[in-house]
């Protein structure tokens, strides 16, 4: 693995961590979470920085690694980033409570 690669999904981990010690402290329901969009608008920034990050990973890295829809990762990304008005809460909050805690166990699983 490629130290760029390597630091990408370091990166992951570490966005995936801020999005979760962030539900736990401000929403740990959906109520919550739709009654407080300030922070929830964090959470897709979130979201957006880990689709930076797989940015970073070469077309090899993600071919190695099929387990992870890198793909559906970097289109998210693009959503928040240039129709953020666009962005679905239910599909924020099924990433939140789904998809980052399996992306983060992964991401740590390739990194050893």
């Amino acid at each position: 693995m490629k130290a760029k690669e390597r630091n990408a999904l370091e990166r992951i981990v570490s966005f995936c961590a801020l999005a979760q010690a962030a539900r736990e402290k401000h929403f740990p329901t959906r109520k919550k979470f739709d009654e407080d969009r300030f922070y929830g608008d964090g959470i897709a920034l979130y979201i957006q920085q880990i689709g930076e990050c797989v940015n970073d990973l070469s077309d090899d890295f993600t071919s190695n690694h099929p387990e992870v829809e890198w793909h559906q990762i970097r289109g998210m990304r693009n959503i928040i980033a240039h129709a953020y008005e666009g962005v679905d809460p239910d599909i924020v909050w099924q990433v939140l409570t789904d998809d980052l805690p399996k992306l983060s166990r992964t991401c740590k699983a390739i990194l050893k």
